[in-house]
């Protein structure tokens, strides 16, 4: 069983017989070929806006490669974030808090107002890792502010 995708791109190339470099340019090139095809969650543009206008840094942490940079830019939506880690950055992968931690320190922020937003299971173990709040949207537990929807952040005034 592949736990990563890298994982795979190596199972796949020594399948077939083909480099693990040429795998990986194709499955990349698909990948970029269906940028389009993405769009926002609901609500999202309106999330960002209200949070650049309250002034709260926002940031990406995402284990997919460079590529999210070009959707985020596709969705116009680039210019909310102050940095995107992605996995070309090498950090350890979620839920393992090495990128969030660089974030905290390299934007000085306080652990105690900094929160993470996510749709997955290890997004609340990442924050519960790195010791900041989490705001999840699939399941609510003591660890987190569960929103069934983004622009709860904004209706239910998390930030006020």
């Amino acid at each position: 069983m592949c736990k990563t995708t890298s994982d795979l791109l190596k199972n796949v190339s020594e399948e077939n017989d083909l480099t693990y470099i040429q795998v990986k340019e194709f499955f990349s090139s698909r990948l970029r070929n269906k940028n389009n095809q993405i769009k926002l969650i609901s609500g999202a543009k309106e999330v960002l806006q209200s949070l650049q206008k309250k002034h709260f840094q926002q940031f990406v942490y995402t284990h997919k490669s460079n590529n999210a940079v070009q959707i985020l830019e596709h969705l116009n939506i680039a210019h909310f974030f102050s940095e995107v880690i992605t996995s070309s950055n090498d950090f350890k992968k979620k839920p393992d808090p090495e990128a969030i931690n660089y974030l905290i320190n390299k934007y000085n922020m306080d652990p105690k107002e900094t929160y993470y937003i996510g749709d997955r299971n290890i997004d609340i173990e990442l924050a519960v890792n790195a010791g900041i709040k989490s705001i999840n949207l699939i399941k609510k537990n003591h660890d987190n502010i569960y929103i069934s929807e983004l622009t709860d952040i904004i209706q239910q005034k998390i930030f006020d």
